[in-house]
């Protein structure tokens, strides 16, 4: 990455990555910690799948219900006719159900037209002429609406309002109960979390006869799967009961329902505002979340809660199976039939849906949304942060996240423990998430600020070792010790001209400064080629190759390297003569063979280098150019694994301290090759190996031709001085 590598970059972002850790994860722990009291819906659906998780595992175990649902299903519409039935068919059931015992009757169901026969009877009116039959149809007529009316007058009836998402004005028929806030008449000054509807209402012919009347949430504002329903409405400015709240009421004979508010503590009163407790009807204490909603707790589908209304209206129904119950009159025929699905996957009629929850409320089987979930989940929250951001040394990164596994397990276990055991539902989602955000807010910049710190050690540290040696260190951290084996490689040895002349005459900030624009020149060339770099002596630089990754086409890359670094040598050399400044020539030596590569050392410090008689012979070889004139020699060791190697041979040189000749040759481009100069010294060379007299005629011949070859002038100097063949033996170094 650029912006890790440029070090002025790294030098501005490197206070700021270093201190990020605190205020990045201090800013996602306020945020999910408000998310803990307002959770978005996007997070909200993953906690709801959650729990209906739990709800597969354990659903609410069946009782014997004391809740009786009436069905329209498809046997009603088959033995009674169409839907809508005429009403007085309806009041026929309301008194049968009277009859019978029930102890409340609830319509899961709103009756908003006047009766659709009456509306038949009307237009055949007009074919009519006789005044009796005019007056029959008029009196069948008035009593249509008012049969139904005097039927719920006399039983403990429930009807039904629309409650919907858009204002309208319609009679919710009279309020015999009243409500009170915390035993109080008047509605406290706290903003109660209830949306604000309008709603559909049965006639008032009839609703104003009822016992109560209730809620009924539209089918298009509930969710597709039922999970919480609202046992309160805010219709304008009254507060009105759900269908299931004012059947339970009826049911009890209670006079009130009581409204419990929730203050919140000091720290919660920073997030959330006050809202409801929990509601009281009769002997029921029906906790709810602070919008009035409850929760279902489903059981499985139980057939003993049916009953068909065509069987009640035939008379084939034991009055004591309806005797005592709450019963629930609701649609479940093919095409009438409004559902929802429940956690299980299956579709569930409306009507079910009301049944199921007045069963939970009856029987006191409720899934509870503890009103510190909010405030525990935050607490830990703030815990896990304090101890990822305060105990870095403790936990790095690695163990920060076993920390994090660990808490979430144990989180997550006891969420699931709650609801087996108390019916508790404690999200274990979004605290997870929150907790893995903060995770994430500190192990981020503390991993990039590590590696920021890595990169500038291992850029720091490339500057004494070799790149590829540092890359080697990284990713085999065990070579880091002690330990040492016989390698072949090739070595590059350079060493400048003149050197020390330079120290004495010229100021000594001048001499470094182009001294190191120098070195740092060779350098660059060494790891092009991906040499190592073995060391640097004051002018002299050391590159080796194949160490300590192997390289197979080792000598080629030693040869270029050398190459190269001569051409640059040359070119730096004038460039600094044309200045005034008299840069001396730089002399190089290649050499290949096996060397004892490792770290040497102590146990306090050690250094990683090569051993061996080759590196020996490749300083001989550099030191000899000397003598030779030229500015690269390189050993038959190294050219033998060139195929490609273009150059001449300098000769079999015994070097200083040898006994036995090394094959030298010294590199050429290939026009140099190709030369007249190159091709005649080639040829006088052959004559010179084999010993011919006309050698000597030859060189001296070349040497006046070619007076600026040094090569040519050091073999004509030595054959007129009496030596043959092209072994040479040097006495100095």
């Amino acid at each position: 990455m650029y912006i890790l590598s440029n070090p002025r970059i790294t030098a501005i972002l490197k206070p700021v990555i270093n201190s990020s850790p605190v205020w990045l994860s201090l800013i996602v722990l306020m945020l999910g910690v408000f998310v803990q009291y307002h959770p978005p819906a996007f997070l909200k659906v993953l906690s709801d799948l959650t729990f209906d998780g739990y709800q597969n595992i354990r659903p609410r175990p069946f009782m014997q219900p004391s809740v009786r649902v009436v069905t329209i299903d498809n046997k009603s519409l088959n033995e009674i006719g169409p839907w809508p039935w005429p009403k007085d068919k309806m009041a026929m059931l309301v008194e049968k159900l009277t009859g019978m015992g029930a102890k409340v009757i609830a319509f899961n169901m709103v009756f908003d037209k006047a009766d659709p026969s009456a509306s038949e009877k009307l237009l055949q009116l007009r074919e009519l002429a006789s005044a009796a039959d005019l007056m029959k149809l008029a009196t069948g007529l008035e009593n249509q609406d008012e049969i139904f009316a005097e039927a719920v007058s006399e039983g403990p009836v429930v009807t039904g309002f629309q409650v919907e998402n858009k204002k309208s004005s319609a009679f919710l028929g009279k309020r015999p109960a009243s409500f009170l806030f915390d035993g109080q008449p008047q509605m406290p000054d706290v903003s109660l979390p209830l949306d604000t509807f309008g709603a559909t209402g049965t006639l008032q012919l009839i609703s104003r006869e009822a016992k109560g009347n209730g809620g009924i949430l539209a089918l298009e504002e509930q969710e597709v799967i039922a999970r919480s329903f609202p046992l309160l409405f805010k219709i304008g400015r009254t507060i009105h009961p759900s269908l299931v709240l004012e059947t339970l009421r009826v049911a009890q004979g209670a006079d009130t329902i009581d409204v419990k508010i929730r203050q919140p503590g000091m720290i919660e009163s920073w997030i959330t505002s006050p809202g409801i407790a929990g509601i009281k009807v009769g002997n029921l204490d029906i906790p709810t979340d602070t919008r009035g909603n409850i929760l279902f707790y489903y059981d499985s589908k139980e057939p003993k809660r049916f009953i068909s209304a065509a069987d009640i209206l035939h008379d084939k129904v034991p009055a004591p199976y309806i005797e005592g119950h709450t019963v629930i009159i609701g649609m479940s025929a093919s095409g009438l039939l409004t559902s929802r699905f429940s956690p299980f996957g299956n579709a569930i009629p409306e009507v079910e849906i009301q049944a199921q929850l007045a069963e939970q409320i009856i029987n006191s089987n409720y899934l509870l949304r503890p009103h510190w979930e909010p405030t525990a989940t935050a607490s830990m929250l703030i815990v896990s942060w304090l101890i990822m951001v305060f105990f870095p040394k403790r936990l790095r990164s690695i163990l920060m996240g076993w920390f994090v596994i660990g808490v979430a397990f144990w989180f997550y276990l006891a969420s699931f423990w709650l609801f087996m055991e108390q019916s508790i539902l404690v999200d274990p989602i979004l605290p997870l998430i929150g907790l893995l955000s903060i995770f994430l807010a500190i192990s981020i910049p503390r991993n990039l600020a590590k590696e920021m710190e890595n990169r500038w050690i291992r850029d720091a540290f490339s500057r004494y070792v070799s790149p590829n040696r540092v890359k080697h260190l990284l990713e085999n951290p065990d070579k880091l010790r002690l330990e040492a084996e016989f390698q072949e490689c090739t070595f590059v040895l350079t060493d400048l001209a003149g050197f020390t002349s330079l120290m004495e005459n010229y100021e000594p900030n001048v001499v470094v400064s182009i001294l190191n624009e120098y070195l740092d020149h060779m350098v660059k060339i060494a790891f092009k080629h991906d040499g190592t770099l073995d060391r640097i002596v004051g002018d002299a630089v050391a590159v080796m190759f194949s160490a300590p990754i192997e390289q197979a086409d080792h000598a080629e890359r030693g040869l270029a390297c050398a190459m190269e670094m001569d051409e640059f040598a040359q070119k730096f050399a004038k460039t600094k003569q044309d200045e005034g400044f008299p840069f001396g020539k730089t002399r190089v030596g290649v050499n290949t063979g096996k060397v004892l590569v490792g770290n040497f050392g102590g146990t306090t410090m050690f250094d990683y280098r090569a051993l061996g008689d080759p590196i020996n012979t490749c300083a001989r070889l550099e030191s000899v150019n000397k003598q030779l004139g030229g500015h690269i020699c390189v050993s038959w060791e190294t050219v033998q694994q060139c195929p490609d190697f273009v150059g001449r041979e300098v000769g079999t040189l015994v070097l200083k301290g040898k006994a036995q000749g090394i094959k030298a040759f010294e590199p050429l481009s290939r026009e140099e090759e190709q030369s007249e100069r190159v091709v005649a010294y080639k040829a006088a060379f052959e004559l010179m190996k084999s010993e011919d007299p006309k050698a000597v005629q030859m060189f001296a011949e070349l040497a006046k031709t070619y007076p600026e070859d040094p090569l040519i002038k050091f073999h004509n100097k030595r054959l007129g001085d009496g030596q043959s063949g092209e072994r040479v033996v040097f006495t100095q170094k």
